[in-house]
Formats: C-alpha cells, structure tokens, sequence
C-alpha cells in the first residue's frame, strides 16, 4: 500500500492524524523561540537534546507500529525528560526530527532493519502518528503543568520542591494516560484495543508506571551531576529498552507458536472425527483465518485420474464463492 492510499483511506482518524502532526509541526519553531526569549541556548543544551534524540529513534524503531499500541514506554521517557531539561519547544523538535529519523531509517535496507520490528506499515504513517501521538500529549502536559505550578516551563522545570514535584508528577501520570486516548483515537479502530486499560493490556500498565518513576530521577542527575553521568544513564536505558523487547518478541512468538499448535491439534481431532469433505474443507477455513487475517482464500484438490485442479472452497472477504 503507499502513501496515498495508507492516509487517504476514507478513515477519519488518519485524516485527524496528519492534519494534527502538520499542526504541531509548524507550531514546533514558534514555541522554541519563546522559550529561547527566557533562556540562553548553551552547548549543554544541544548534548542533552542528542541524547534524548538518540533514546526517542532507539525507541520508536523498537516499537514497531503504531497499531501494536506501544504509545508510551521509552519514547514517552525520552519527551518527557527532554521536556524537563529543555522545555517544550525543543522536546517537540525532538519529536519531529526523532519521527522523521525513524522513517530514514526503515528506508536503510542495512543492519538498521534488524532492531525494527517486523510487518511495519509505511514508514511516512508511521512518522505522522508518532508526531500527532506524543505531540499533541506534549502540549497537553505543558498547559497541565502551567495549571499546576503557576509558570510555563521553559526550561529546567523545579522537580526539587515539593510543589514543583507534585505538579511534574502530575502532568507526567496525566500525559501517560493522554498517550493511551491519543494512540486508540488516532491509530484507528483496530489499534484502540491495545490500549493500557483494556482487560487483555492491563498488565502493562506496571511496566509503563516503573518508566514513568525514572522521569524525574533522570532530570534530577542530569541538574546535579552533569551532563556526561546523564549520557551513561540514558545509554543504559537505550540498553534496557533493546532487551525489553526481546523479551517481549519472544514472549509473543511462544504465545503464537502454542495458540497455533493448539488450533492444529483441535483440526486434526475434527478432521479425524468428520468424514465429509465439505465440514473438513470448513474446519480448515476457519483455523486459517483465526491465524492470520486475509481476504482471499482457497483449497485446490488435484484429481490424478482426470489430472485437472478443482477448487471446492472459495472464500472473498468471509464469503463463499460458487
């Protein structure tokens, strides 16, 4: 499928998609440079904004698509640190140029591929929900937080008093739960059943609060033991962000490889039991499908004594053909 028929498919969701990820991105230099007006751009600055840039990319080509509903997690780590450190303008441009890194990246046919995860859908998509997702959850923390604490953050938002703290962790618990509304509106139908709330996801939500306590350490270090003591941390994250979705990747082909073997084992007690061809033709049909999604699908028999191919079962979008 390319570009113009993943985006323009009649879905207003996708519409609402890229009209929020073009928004946010012309909206990205006007609030960098009013928060340029209350702070001095420094050479730290641009370090620590590579950093993050660097655990965003990692992130996102580890997350694979959208639709698997990885919305938050590491990715949501890298904004919201970046926002802490370098205020909102700079941790949208992070978004942005981190999204478009990644589409350059699944582009690369080179070692790159082999961290993505697979099945990804056009990586230009890809970009533009990443954007609209985490930008417009980003803007939203902002004014959550101007609300709470009484300034805007433009840079090294105070997590050292208790006011401050309170207000940070609130907007952060809010922006985690603003990613799961975002990514089930904005991804579609399909993807709004992985969302965190959803009876089959919950058990993710412990993993994605555990992230989420690392934020305001992380920005705490980076104000008090410098920068280089930060690069170490944020690589190690990177690290554990690599091996969490091994981890997660084979957890999931064990959970398929058992669900496929249990199907095949209640087929071939089905087949064994029916002796008429059109329920057995029927039983393999529907293990098929509850395999994989497809919208064609058929079964060839070659007769030997006639030598000729006859198709007893004929299926377009789950209906029968004759």
């Amino acid at each position: 499928m390319n570009l113009k028929q993943t985006l323009f498919t009649g879905r207003s969701p996708r519409r609402l998609t890229v009209i929020l990820a073009f928004a946010i991105t012309l909206l990205t230099p006007i609030i960098i440079v009013h928060d340029l007006q209350m702070v001095d751009l420094q050479p730290v600055m641009a370090i620590t904004w590579a950093i993050c840039l660097f655990l965003f990319v990692l992130s996102d080509m580890l997350a694979g698509p959208v639709e698997d509903g990885l919305w938050a997690g590491y990715l949501y780590v890298a904004m919201t640190v970046a926002w802490l450190l370098l205020g909102p303008g700079l941790a949208l441009l992070l978004i942005v140029v981190g999204a478009a890194l990644s589409v350059a990246l699944r582009r690369w046919p080179l070692a790159v591929r082999r961290v993505e995860a697979p099945h990804v859908p056009h990586p230009t998509w890809q970009a533009l929900a990443r954007v609209s997702i985490l930008g417009s959850t980003l803007l939203l923390i902002s004014v959550v937080h101007t609300l709470l604490a009484g300034y805007h953050p433009h840079s090294n938002v105070q997590v050292t008093t208790a006011s401050g703290l309170a207000a940070v962790l609130t907007s952060l618990v809010i922006g985690l739960a603003l990613t799961q509304v975002a990514g089930a509106v904005l991804s579609g139908p399909d993807a709004a059943r992985r969302a965190l709330w959803r009876p089959g996801e919950r058990h993710r939500i412990i993993g994605e609060v555990l992230l989420l306590v690392i934020v305001v350490p992380l920005a705490i270090i980076h104000q008090r033991a410098g920068w280089v003591v930060f690069c170490i941390l944020m690589a190690g994250a990177g690290l554990q962000a690599m091996r969490y979705r091994q981890i997660a990747r084979t957890q999931e082909q064990l959970v398929a490889r058992m669900q496929e073997l249990s199907m095949l084992n209640k087929v071939g007690q089905n087949i064994s039991a029916n002796l008429m061809l059109e329920d057995v033709l029927l039983s393999v049909y529907d293990w098929v499908s509850q395999l994989t999604p497809m919208r064609a699908f058929y079964i060839a028999l070659h007769d030997s004594n006639r030598d000729i191919v006859e198709f007893p079962l004929v299926m377009i979008e789950g209906q029968r053909q004759h």
